[in-house]
């Protein structure tokens, strides 16, 4: 499976597989693996996990079972005939001006809160944002283009180095895009770029910075100015 898709995400379905899946059926043999099993698996995986997690994992499982069956190591997929919950959608709660404007204010008080002025105003993704380079705004036609992005990933059965950080084109095709920049976000991305000695954006000691860090530097806006507030991860 690794070689036909990104490295991020085979990070990331190895990890959900040996945290939810595999204690619980890594010693069964593939063929006696029943439906029954998986219903059990997924009301387990309901005691500490999201509906919407919980489908992410099951799609997971269920295609790696459907990729035995191709290859006849089994007969019949034990997931196909699971039902799963619907996932309700939380209505999402947009900012008010006012508070808006706080996140704003503080945000421009260091080249810290940069991310934050970027997120809102073209509501790139941490991992876009940390990757974005100066040759990819164009400040004559006011147009910013979204060509890569960064995350890091889980390094599984490997001892000593747990993590690494990749960088890699966009998740889907219209993910990379091309975004308009108003006027505000514009002048503030000139002046950081006159202070700027570094091909990117956000920087940190002039070299691109990790998701994890902008994290933390946007926390630390929360708690001065007292909102919880989310950060779109990828």
């Amino acid at each position: 499976m690794a070689p036909n898709i990104k490295e991020s995400t085979y990070a990331s379905y190895s990890s959900k597989l040996q945290v939810h899946v595999l204690p619980s059926l890594e010693n069964r043999a593939l063929k006696k693996i029943t439906a029954l099993d998986i219903e059990k698996l997924v009301k387990r995986l309901a005691h500490s996990l999201a509906t919407s997690s919980i489908r992410i994992v099951f799609r997971i499982v269920k295609s790696c079972f459907e990729a035995a069956k191709e290859r006849d190591y089994i007969y019949m997929n034990p997931c196909e005939r699971i039902i799963l919950s619907k996932v309700n959608k939380q209505k999402v709660q947009a900012l008010t001006r006012e508070r808006q404007r706080a996140v704003e204010a503080e945000s421009k008080k260091t080249e810290q809160g940069l991310p934050i002025l970027l997120a809102l105003e073209t509501g790139m993704r941490i991992g876009e944002i940390c990757t974005l380079k100066w040759e990819d705004i164009d400040f004559d036609s006011s147009v910013l283009k979204v060509q890569r992005t960064k995350q890091r990933i889980a390094l599984p059965n490997l001892a000593g180095q747990r993590t690494k950080i990749v960088e890699t084109i966009p998740k889907t095709v219209n993910a990379s895009r091309s975004i308009p920049l108003s006027q505000k976000i514009k002048e503030a991305l000139l002046h950081w770029k006159k202070q700027s000695n570094s091909e990117y954006v956000v920087t940190a000691n002039e070299h691109s910075v990790e998701p994890r860090t902008v994290s933390y530097r946007f926390e630390r806006i929360k708690q001065k100015i007292g909102e919880e507030l989310s950060f779109k991860m990828e």
